[in-house]
């Protein structure tokens, strides 16, 4: 197995995370010494770095067009569908709706706080405005939700 990663890593299918692009992580042992350890190192694939960096810029400049928003009626409308929304799902849903709102919005939570509802409120909106939404969502949960 470890010929066969050795192999995959030195195939350029597979690219280091450190800043100086070394393929191995400081380390201090027990005794006091300070090496370099293989197993340590953090891995990447070209392809997923290339999404990465394309987000980095999305994030920054926004795409060739602001990003369709609803309008704010259908906001209210939608939210009001949902009682159950506490104040901080409101305030991110109106966040994510505003006219201003930048192309790529992260949102953060802890687990269990609301935010795939929220989300799905929001989405909701964009919907009954006509707006093509496309999504996705790291856990299983979440995206069968959405």
């Amino acid at each position: 197995m470890e010929r066969l990663a050795d192999g995959f890593l030195a195939s350029g299918q597979a690219q280091a995370l450190s800043p100086d692009g070394a393929t191995r992580e400081w380390v201090r042992r027990r005794g006091g010494n300070k090496e370099r350890d293989l197993d340590l190192a953090r891995w990447s694939t070209p392809e997923l770095l290339k999404l990465e960096g394309n987000l980095r810029r999305w994030a920054t400049d926004g795409f060739d067009a602001p990003p369709a928003a609803p309008d704010g009626q259908t906001v209210e409308a939608v939210q009001g569908g949902r009682p159950s929304l506490n104040a901080d799902q409101v305030t991110m849903v109106r966040g994510l709706a505003a006219w201003d709102a930048p192309c790529l919005q992260p949102v953060s939570g802890r687990p269990g706080s609301g935010k795939t509802y929220a989300t799905a409120t929001y989405m909701r909106a964009l919907v009954a405005d006509g707006i093509p939404v496309v999504g996705c969502a790291l856990a299983p949960t979440a995206a069968a939700q959405l």
